[in-house]
């Protein structure tokens, strides 16, 4: 099995070109005290209270969940780019199906479906790993010469290992940041590979990606909360936030993330902005 680096996206392999992901987890904290003060010397200033490490909190999936995702993302510009590009703006339903085993592990099949309303819709899966959140396989629908084609990308990192992973289309962003366990201490960077076959499929003639990518874990500031539109800003309480990036050679993408919810509150990436719009939970 051959590596190769991303620069090798001229090598054969059709409309891959895979991503991502993930690395090290940022945590900024302050604590301060108060000394005491030497004779003649100027009062100290006030100690100010600790700020607490920003968290990532996985989120609970359970069969028969789903959730609606609303997408606003701008078109390909062609030779004459206009001052205010045209943008294109989607919901998407995303539903937790049943339990699948993809190469050896129990992954929750995420389905997801456009809720355009045009005839033809297309669709697609994500396999995510049922302990870990690891983003194992992804499929979705390409328009292409006027149809919808069907193409597939698989990731693996090492056993016992995870890494974030963002997939290749970026008009619905599909990205899993990395979970550590509970306790586990954050690594500086992340790497697995990626193969536009299923996962588990061994073929030699496949090219196989090798990635290494960032992910920075912080708290949201206000510019952040900025991003989401005030209609859906008052859904989401007075719960604490966390703000993740996910940085590679190719893109970046930013996700807001809440305790209790199942898909980032908001995403945004080179193209395409992304607001969770409503969610439901299973009987």
């Amino acid at each position: 099995m051959q590596y190769h680096d991303r620069k090798t996206k001229r090598m054969r392999c059709w409309a891959y070109l895979a991503v991502l992901a993930a690395g090290s987890v940022l945590l900024s904290g302050a604590a301060t005290g108060r000394a005491e003060q030497a004779p003649g010397e100027a009062a100290p200033a006030e100690a100010t209270e600790p700020v607490a490490p920003a968290e990532l909190t996985p989120p609970e999936w359970e069969i028969g969940d789903s959730w609606v995702v609303e997408t606003l993302t701008e078109r390909v510009q062609g030779r004459e780019a206009t001052a205010d590009p045209e943008t294109t703006r989607l919901k998407w339903q995303f539903r937790v199906a049943k339990i699948e085993k993809v190469a050896g592990s129990d992954c929750y099949r995420v389905d997801i479906q456009c809720l355009a309303a045009s005839r033809v819709r297309p669709r697609g899966s994500i396999w995510c790993d049922k302990q870990t959140l690891f983003l194992r396989q992804f499929q979705t629908q390409v328009a292409f010469q006027g149809r919808y084609r069907t193409i597939q990308e698989s990731y693996a990192c090492a056993k016992g290992a995870t890494a974030p992973v963002v997939t290749f289309v970026n008009v619905l962003p599909l990205a899993m940041p990395a979970f550590p366990p509970e306790g586990a201490k954050a690594a500086d960077s992340f790497t697995y590979t990626s193969q536009p076959l299923p996962a588990g499929a061994k073929d030699p003639g496949t090219v196989r990606f090798l990635h290494t990518s960032t992910q920075q874990v912080g708290p949201v500031g206000a510019k952040a909360l900025e991003a989401i539109p005030p209609t859906y800003a008052k859904s989401l309480g007075t719960g604490p936030l966390t703000e993740v990036t996910l940085e590679d050679r190719r893109q970046s993408v930013r996700q807001l993330w809440q305790p209790g919810s199942p898909w980032p509150v908001y995403v945004e990436n080179t193209r395409t902005k992304a607001w969770l719009v409503s969610t439901t939970r299973s009987e």
